[in-house]
Parts: C-alpha cells; sequence; structure tokens
C-alpha cells in the first residue's frame, strides 16, 4: 500500500521551508494511496474541505456513484445517517452501507462535516465494501 498526503488550498503554493508551509496541520491535508480490493487494485482519494469531506475509492478510473452523507437528527434527538444520491446507482445497498458506516465513524469522531462519496468499483459485493470501509477507517482525515 502506498499512501502520498498532499497539501491541500493555499498552502500547496506555498514552496517548502516557507511559513505558510509549516502552518500546515494534518486535517487540512488530502490522503491518497492504492489497495487491493477484490483483486483489483483500487485508487483512493481523501480531501476535506472547510464543509465537507471527499472521499473518492475506484477501480474502474470514474467517480462512479456519487453519495452525499450526514447524520441528522429526528425530533426526538437521535442521530442517523441520512444518504442521498447524487448520481449514479441509487439502488444498490453496498454502496447505502459504505455510506451509511463511514458518516457513523466520522461523526463518532467528532466530525460534523458531511461527505462526498465517490464509489467506482466493479465489485460491489460485500467483502469488497467492507475493505473500502476500512480503508478509509485507516487513514482518517475528519
Amino acid at each position: 500500500m502506498n499512501t502520498t498526503t498532499l497539501p491541500n488550498g493555499p498552502l500547496a503554493e506555498a514552496g517548502p521551508g516557507s511559513s505558510a508551509q509549516a502552518a500546515a496541520s494534518p486535517q487540512d491535508e488530502s490522503r491518497q494511496w492504492s489497495e487491493d480490493v477484490a483483486g483489483r487494485s483500487t485508487d483512493f482519494l481523501a480531501t476535506p474541505y472547510s464543509d465537507r469531506i471527499m472521499l473518492v475509492a475506484s477501480n474502474t478510473g470514474t467517480f462512479g456513484t456519487i453519495m452525499q452523507a450526514r447524520m441528522e437528527a429526528d425530533v426526538s434527538g437521535t442521530s442517523h445517517p441520512s444518504i442521498r444520491v447524487v448520481l449514479g446507482r441509487r439502488e444498490e445497498p453496498g454502496l447505502m452501507l459504505c455510506a451509511r458506516r463511514l458518516a457513523e465513524a466520522a461523526a463518532a469522531a467528532g466530525c460534523t462535516r458531511s461527505l462526498l462519496l465517490c464509489i467506482g468499483l466493479l465489485d460491489h459485493s460485500l467483502p469488497a465494501i467492507r475493505t473500502v470501509i476500512q480503508a478509509f477507517l485507516n487513514h482518517p482525515v475528519w
């Protein structure tokens, strides 16, 4: 597994050793890596923005299905994940499970930002989805 950390935002333009570069915190960085998912090399990207976190997992070379996931409270105050498919496969239970689990994990870590998930996998089996979930949990940006 290869992991690359990329600076995000205006700090990306600062040169090495500059004061702006030194001020970057781990939360302001993107993470990019590759892992094997169901026998296929899969590219991952996790990028935090001020209002959301973008998570990409693809072994198709495309964004695949794009979903928004966030925690919402009902009238009794109980929090639950709200998942909305923005573009792509709407009735894919594995993708919904992935979005739900990642939203819950981010909220448990204290993150209040919504997640923008882009999942482009050839295999939507439960073991493949579990591998994707675990990959993002191993490289948190929230």
